[in-house]
């Protein structure tokens, strides 16, 4: 497993070199070879620094941004040639694209190289003009957005939540807006580049930075959008990514005699379980922690369907097969008749035991607001989570809309994007969305 993240470097004719920094405080990122355990340097993408961004970056990397910069102009402008290395123009965020497909890996364990041969051209390409570099990307890719438009009402609704009075953080209380308000803040002042708004955010964050809660249910609602925006601005002092790693054990109340955040993701297959893995997996990867991002990903593949192994289940009348539980009914599963493909047992037995026609109960969208959240986190490090157990996901989706005649609603709505853009599927949208439990604005962020 890899988490798909950039790792901070500098061109040097054909060679990659550290400059300092974190991955998105560097003005360069990479993409790697899946094929190697070691880097080689499938493509490059050059953004210079911003006034969001620069005062952040450590002077060693600004420092090695502004030689990089000297270092292609001195080393001859004008397009590369031969298959080595080409420079082409990346359109529309003043970025551009250097691949270098071509060469071997060093085995030189200090930096990553691209070898390409002795009489490999200089790296050349006019200065991009400035341009927000890529920060964040936990949920929602940098360069998409900043594309996406500044108007609409998806786009206001973000406007109006970041500029509108936020609530007190308060980790313990499920209703809480605190943690959206902030998630707006973030998206405007990441697409905008707005100093006062990232400054307002940045305090935000720092008020809520050791804070603890009683239960782990609001808990695991809540830091979601805390860490969701806190990668969106680059935010990385270190007692806030140490508090958020503290969190995830903190002693707290749960469900079945469950004691932590983390224990709940691993074994709590309700609707806090989604939640809790949701939050816990934006954790791993905002720390950049692989063993739990993967440990997740399996805990989240097992819910779907693969295993029944570890969980807490409750009540069976609505599985298919009761002698294994599963998350999400799996494909072709009827009970008495009814289809029940696609049905989240664990949440519709809190409407009472099986019947017919099936009662549209609240909990099952509940648990599928940590349930998509958690799909669309892994599918971007990399993981095909949208496809795992037969699409169980858009399985659920279309039990509720065909068989259950029960569409999103309220602070459902804002799931409904996330799945058509995963399926290309064309479940009825709504804009402006309200933002759930965990998570909001996918209207803007996830568009067509």
């Amino acid at each position: 497993m890899a988490v798909h993240r950039p790792t901070p470097y500098s061109l040097w004719y054909g060679t990659v070199r550290l400059v300092g920094g974190t991955p998105r405080q560097t003005l360069i990122t990479m993409k790697s070879s899946p094929d190697s355990n070691r880097t080689k340097i499938l493509s490059a993408r050059i953004a210079p620094v911003t006034p969001l961004n620069r005062r952040r970056m450590p002077s060693v990397a600004r420092f090695g941004f502004e030689l990089v910069l000297l270092v292609l102009l001195l080393g001859g402008l004008g397009a590369c040639t031969g298959d080595s290395a080409s420079l082409d123009d990346a359109g529309g965020d003043g970025a551009s694209e250097v691949d270098t497909t071509s060469g071997s890996d060093s085995d030189n364990d200090n930096a990553s190289e691209v070898d390409q041969g002795d009489e490999s051209p200089p790296l050349a390409a006019a200065v991009p003009e400035p341009a927000q570099i890529d920060v964040g990307g936990i949920w929602v890719d940098p360069a998409r957005l900043r594309s996406l438009p500044m108007s609409g009402p998806g786009w206001e609704a973000i406007r109006q939540a970041a500029d509108g009075k936020w609530d007190k953080p308060k980790l313990n209380n499920g209703d809480n807006d605190h943690d959206v308000q902030v998630l707006a803040g973030a998206l405007y002042a990441a697409r905008t580049g707005d100093n006062d708004m990232l400054e307002k955010v940045e305090s935000e964050l720092a008020e809520v930075t050791g804070k603890r809660a009683k239960d782990i249910l609001p808990l695991a609602r809540n830091l979601l959008s805390y860490v969701v925006a806190a990668d969106l601005i680059d935010y990385r002092p270190p007692e806030f990514t140490s508090w958020l790693r503290e969190v995830l054990d903190a002693e707290a109340d749960g469900r079945a005699g469950i004691v932590s955040l983390r224990e709940s993701a691993m074994s709590d297959p309700s609707n806090h379980g989604t939640h809790a893995r949701a939050s816990v997996l934006a954790v791993a990867l905002f720390t950049d922690d692989e063993e739990l991002a993967d440990t997740v990903a399996d805990r989240f593949h097992d819910w779907l369907g693969r295993s029944s192994e570890g969980f807490l289940w409750k009540e069976l009348d609505w599985q298919s097969d009761p002698a294994s539980p599963v998350g999400i009914n799996p494909v072709g599963s009827r009970i008495d008749n009814l289809q029940v493909d696609g049905v989240l047992p664990e949440e519709q037995r809190r409407s009472g035991g099986f019947e017919v026609p099936p009662p549209r109960e609240g909990y099952v969208w509940e648990a599928l607001q940590g349930a998509v959240a958690t799909a669309e986190m892994l599918d971007r490090a990399g993981y095909p989570a949208w496809e795992w157990e037969d699409r169980a996901l858009q399985r659920a989706f279309v039990w509720l809309y065909d068989v259950n005649d029960y569409p999103a609603e309220g602070d459902d709505t804002w799931q409904v994007w996330l799945v058509n853009r995963a399926y290309d599927t064309d479940f009825e949208t709504t804009s402006p969305t309200r933002p759930g439990k965990n998570l909001g604005y996918t209207d803007w962020t996830h568009q067509s």
